[in-house]
């Protein structure tokens, strides 16, 4: 499989000199628009706070999600990101690096 079957097409840049401001507005001139429907996900998939970490690594995986909404009672107590999975797993596996962190960039 190559790059370009994957890959984002519409994309909109901003020069580096640039303000934080003149993103936003972008942002939101782009959105203003859209009903929130058109930009989120459903069915919402959900977890419970209780749930094996491994099983909610599964499920992002299986249902491509990037976080799911951690439920109890039927109310969201929190989130959990594939960034909270991935310091995790570097953690587990490398606590001899306590100064390894993970950041990803959206674009």
């Amino acid at each position: 499989m190559r790059v370009s079957e994957l890959m984002s097409r519409d994309v909109v840049t901003i020069a580096d000199t640039g303000t934080c401001h003149e993103v936003i507005e972008q942002m939101c001139r782009r959105l203003q628009q859209a009903p929130v429907r058109a930009v989120m996900s459903a069915p919402v998939r959900c977890i419970t706070a209780t749930a094996d970490l491994a099983e909610a690594a599964d499920r992002m995986r299986r249902e491509k999600v990037g976080c799911l909404p951690v439920v109890e009672g039927g109310r969201v107590v929190g989130m959990l990101t594939e960034v909270d999975v991935l310091r995790s797993i570097v953690g587990t596996e490398a606590p001899e690096r306590p100064e390894l962190d993970i950041v990803i960039s959206y674009p």
